[in-house]
């Protein structure tokens, strides 16, 4: 029956991009092609076979100096005007995706997706091991400075190992790659598994990463390589976009800020130990009062049946302290909200979206003779 509700199009999340359409969760994929037209069918099998929306690529395929393989109903969005080593493929039509081509060449594809009314940029890049590291992380660092703070996702093929990431050992490559995500606060994704990312005849690694910042963090779910054939020397890895961050009110930030001085820091540092050894020492039942506060605290965390037990008291004690010692900014702990302005009209607002549709439309021309934008 037409329009009858089905497990298949009922929609895991009430979402509207920026055209008003309804769009669900979001299913991605990461994959190393290594130009192989075989692996990019493969690929698109799987895409049709699991519905999945966005897919992240290094080294696809080319036809000269464009990307071939995939279907002309998907959209392919790359940039530079030579051979391509990175790419983003989004299958949903409902999906509004631009290309920041301030920060995108033929190494890396930055797209700024909208989900409801979240922005998440994602950009796909390939490292080239032969080219200095230092001049990737640099083009991330570009690319961390235009998003703002808007949530961001890096899906790399990095060629660095490190133990952060669950390989078996740290090369030069991973101890820069390391101290570019420590100084940044960005998140590594990656999960201890059987399987690693990389692997030929010469041996295995987990090079391919999916690093995201603070606020991305929140958004995946499920994150793990795929036990189908890649047709690829590197595995495919995939992942969901979307949760409770989804919600209609995320605008508003409910995360607290706080004014940090040196007198609070020292505030701060005071509260924590007294609190920890209050807890600590209270709860001890036994006699062992040499014990130091980290022995006993060792003994509690050695106790707690789930990650989550072991890490709720810390962090409660850590809230308590921020509070004690610090002031908070914005809107009495609510955050930041997004104000309008006076002569903002909703004129402005359709000329908006008229200028991003003919942004997209330009962009998803083939030949350079056909991106005519059409003048009204």
């Amino acid at each position: 029956m037409a329009g009858w509700p089905t497990k298949e199009n009922k929609l895991h999340d009430n979402l509207r991009n920026r055209l008003g359409n309804s769009i669900k969760r979001l299913k991605c994929l990461q994959i190393n092609l290594q130009h192989s037209r075989l692996a990019t069918d493969n690929l698109v099998k799987i895409m049709n076979e699991e519905d999945v929306d966005v897919v992240s690529i290094q080294k696809p395929y080319n036809i000269g100096s464009s990307i071939g393989g995939i279907p002309r109903t998907y959209t392919v969005i790359s940039a530079g005007a030579g051979k391509k080593r990175a790419a983003i493929v989004i299958k949903s039509k409902q999906l509004d995706a631009i290309l920041i081509t301030q920060v995108s060449d033929e190494d890396a594809t930055v797209v700024e997706l909208k989900l409801g009314r979240v922005t998440l940029i994602v950009a796909s890049m390939y490292f080239d091991i032969k080219r200095l590291i230092e001049a990737d992380l640099k083009k991330m660092q570009a690319v961390i400075n235009h998003a703002k703070g808007i949530a961001t996702l890096f899906a790399v093929d990095s060629n660095s190992r490190s133990t952060s990431w669950n390989d078996v050992l740290t090369n030069k490559r991973g101890r820069a790659v390391e101290v570019f995500i420590t100084t940044n606060q960005m998140h590594i994704a990656n999960e201890e598994s059987c399987y690693t990312t990389f692997q030929n005849s010469r041996g295995a690694s987990n090079i391919d990463l999916t690093i995201l910042n603070n606020r991305a963090i929140k958004l995946i779910q499920e994150w793990a390589m795929h036990d189908k054939e890649s047709c690829s020397d590197h595995n495919i890895i995939h992942y969901e976009l979307g949760n409770e961050a989804f919600r209609p009110d995320v605008t508003n930030n409910k995360e607290r800020r706080y004014a940090v001085t040196q007198k609070g820091l020292e505030k701060f540092q005071e509260m924590v130990i007294v609190t920890m050894e209050n807890i600590a020492r209270g709860s001890e039942k036994t006699d062992k009062t040499d014990d130091t506060l980290d022995e006993v605290l060792c003994r509690r965390t050695s106790l707690a049946t789930t990650s989550e037990a072991a890490i709720e008291e810390p962090h409660s004690v850590l809230d308590y302290a921020c509070r004690s010692s610090f002031k908070q900014t914005g809107n009495a702990g609510g955050g930041f909200r997004h104000k309008s302005v006076p002569w903002w009209t909703t004129r402005l607002t359709i000329m908006g979206r008229e200028v991003n549709a003919e942004r997209r439309r330009y962009q998803r021309k083939k030949k350079t003779a056909e991106r005519k934008i059409s003048s009204h």
